[in-house]
């Protein structure tokens, strides 16, 4: 069974994080919009940065010594790169209670909780032992009061509350709407190679998705009501998880800046491509004024 999900944030894992802040905001001529203390309680630090509505968080181990999920994952890389992927669906609940019906994944995390206006966030982690892609998805459900009604729904705009970024919705909505040249067009996730859980066909990999959290698959994608994930084959022995990120740019000058700052930072390989928080990022060029279509 589908249903309307939007692919709302992908966060990453560095072991530098004021150099990754750096990075992306110049890269991106975007800023920091919000910094969460509640990560602190798992040894964590991190930031957002707004593309239009849509969201890239950076996390970083406070102490990268201390024993964590977060260290060691980075120690066992040995670089940066996709930790999570975090999606905005109608009932966090159903789609969770489903899951487990069908013991379809395990559920590491789950949290209900009161935000500062009064709202309510539900939110469930998943392990990604056996879901393709080897990066942790999470489903999140915001429910705002009553009295915010006139707010738009995570459907109904590009521009939508979204829990992560703080408790004053007119203050970051504000930032998220000067950063509307800025569009998650999609992800790219790498499949393991060999004979694992995390193993196998693209095509499959898609419907996997679908049917564990109601992502329509269309041959080796998912469509998201904003984006495209897509799922690509192990050639060789190559890490599996994700490997690229794809965001449009309107208006030409907008698109030669980003080139210029990645250049700048030195992230620009001979061939051309631009490699960031362990990950491609491609850049597509968007015609000024038009949000393009997924």
């Amino acid at each position: 069974m589908t249903e309307p999900v939007r692919l709302r944030q992908i966060a990453f894992l560095v072991h530098d994080l004021p150099k990754a802040e750096r990075q992306i905001t110049r890269v991106l001529n975007t800023e920091v919009i919000n910094r969460e203390p509640e990560v602190t309680e798992f040894g964590l630090r991190n930031i957002l940065v707004p593309l239009g509505g849509d969201i890239i968080e950076i996390l970083a181990p406070i102490d990268p010594t201390t024993p964590s999920t977060a260290s060691r994952l980075l120690h066992k890389r040995g670089k940066d790169g996709g930790y999570m992927l975090i999606m905005q669906v109608g009932d966090t609940a159903a789609r969770t209670q489903l899951i487990e019906e069908r013991r379809l994944a395990t559920v590491v995390f789950r949290q209900r909780a009161s935000e500062g206006n009064g709202g309510c966030v539900e939110r469930a982690q998943f392990n990604s032992k056996g879901i393709p892609g080897n990066i942790m998805p999470e489903l999140d459900t915001y429910t705002p009061l009553q009295d915010q009604s006139h707010i738009p729904s995570f459907i109904d705009a590009p521009i939508a509350p979204w829990p992560p970024c703080g408790a004053d919705y007119p203050v970051y909505s504000r930032e998220m709407s000067r950063r509307t040249h800025l569009q998650l067009l999609g992800a790219t996730c790498r499949l393991a190679s060999g004979n694992n859980s995390n193993s196998g066909d693209a095509t499959i990999a898609a419907r996997k998705w679908e049917e564990l959290f109601g992502v329509h698959a269309q041959g080796n994608e998912n469509v998201f009501t904003n984006c495209r994930m897509r799922f690509v084959s192990n050639p060789g022995d190559l890490p599996d998880g994700l490997v690229s990120v794809t965001v449009g740019i309107r208006g030409e000058e907008a698109y030669e800046r980003v080139l210029f700052a990645a250049g700048e930072e030195g992230l620009i390989s001979w061939d051309g491509r631009v490699s960031m928080l362990g990950v491609e990022w491609e850049f597509v060029l968007l015609p000024a004024g038009r949000e393009s279509k997924v």
